[in-house]
C-alpha cells in the first residue's frame, strides 16, 4: 500500500491517469448496466401497453423462470452427485475451505457458507449449498468433524 501511495506523490500524472482509467472502467460497467435495465423496461412496458400483458404475468414469470432454473439444478446435479459421492475425495483448506472431488465434479465450499461453487468440464457456478441434496451434506459433516 505504501508503494502505490509514493508512487502517486512522486508521479502525479501516472495518478491522473490511473484515476481516469478507473473512472472510464466504471462508467462504462454503469452505462451498461442502465441500457439492459432500461431496455427490460421498455419491453415490460410495451408488453403491458401493447399486448395487454398484466404486470403480476411478468412478474410471476420472473419467479417461474427461477423456479425452473432450480428445478434444473436439482434433477440434473443431485443425482450425478448422488452417484459419484462414494468415491469422492475431500480436501480441507487452512483457511475452513473445502474441495469434494468426483469422477466429473469439482464442489468448492466453505464450512458454514450456504453455498458452493461447482465446477464441471470448463463452467463452474455457485448455487445454494441445499440443492446437492442430503447425502451431500452428510458427506461434508462426516469429513469436516475429523
Amino acid at each position: 500500500m505504501e508503494f502505490i501511495t509514493n508512487l502517486y506523490q512522486h508521479n502525479p500524472i501516472v495518478a491522473i491517469v490511473l484515476g481516469l482509467i478507473i473512472i472510464v472502467a466504471i462508467v462504462s460497467i454503469v452505462r451498461g448496466l442502465l441500457k439492459l435495465a432500461l431496455t427490460l423496461a421498455i419491453v415490460a412496458i410495451i408488453a403491458v401497453v401493447f399486448f395487454g400483458v398484466n404486470p403480476q404475468q411478468i412478474l410471476n414469470t420472473g419467479k417461474e423462470v427461477t423456479q425452473e432454473a432450480t428445478n434444473y439444478y436439482k434433477s440434473s446435479l443431485k443425482p450425478i452427485v448422488d452417484k459419484e459421492l462414494g468415491s469422492a475425495t475431500y480436501t480441507e483448506q487452512k483457511d475452513g475451505s473445502y474441495v469434494v472431488k468426483t469422477a466429473s465434479l469439482s464442489i468448492k465450499g466453505k464450512k458454514n457458507d450456504g453455498t458452493v461453487t461447482i465446477a464441471y468440464k470448463d463452467k463452474s457456478t455457485t448455487v445454494n449449498a441445499s440443492l446437492l441434496g442430503e447425502n451431500f451434506k452428510k458427506f461434508v459433516e462426516s469429513h469436516t468433524q475429523q
